[in-house]
Parts: C-alpha cells; sequence; structure tokens
C-alpha cells in the first residue's frame, strides 16, 4: 500500500512485546518474534488501531518525508 509519506515508528525502549498491536492488525503489518516487533511497512494501511491499543505508547505514525526548508518552500 502506498504509504502517502507516513512511516510506522516503534519506539524500542517503550516497547514490552506485549503483542497487543500484532492481535489488533487487520493486515497482518506486524509480527513478533520473541521480544523483537517487526513492521512490514507494504501492508501497513496507517489506520492506527495498533498505536491506539498500545498499552506503552511505542508506536506512532510519522512523516517519511524530508521536510523543506524555507528558502525550497520559495523556489
Amino acid at each position: 500500500m502506498a504509504n502517502g509519506g507516513k512511516e510506522l515508528s516503534i519506539d524500542r525502549f517503550k516497547c514490552a512485546a506485549c503483542g497487543a498491536c500484532v492481535t489488533v492488525c487487520r493486515n497482518d503489518a506486524l509480527m513478533l518474534w520473541g521480544a523483537w516487533l517487526e513492521i512490514k511497512e507494504e501492508r501497513c494501511n496507517y489506520c492506527s488501531a495498533c498505536v491506539n491499543i498500545c498499552p506503552l505508547g511505542a508506536l506512532s505514525i510519522v512523516s517519511s518525508q524530508i521536510p523543506q526548508t524555507q528558502s525550497q518552500k520559495n523556489a
């Protein structure tokens, strides 16, 4: 799926590998390998279900685009 300039981000210091996000993901975009959470970006539709269910706030959707400088905006 096209990401529209979005990216799912994991804060590995916060993630406790509880699996709540994996169970709520309808697209099987998240997999838990022991204590390691893996994102399959090509399957993610950025619906925020995983972000909303994470009890520790370890997941977020962020912009994957590089911000333009003021001179680029004015060009």
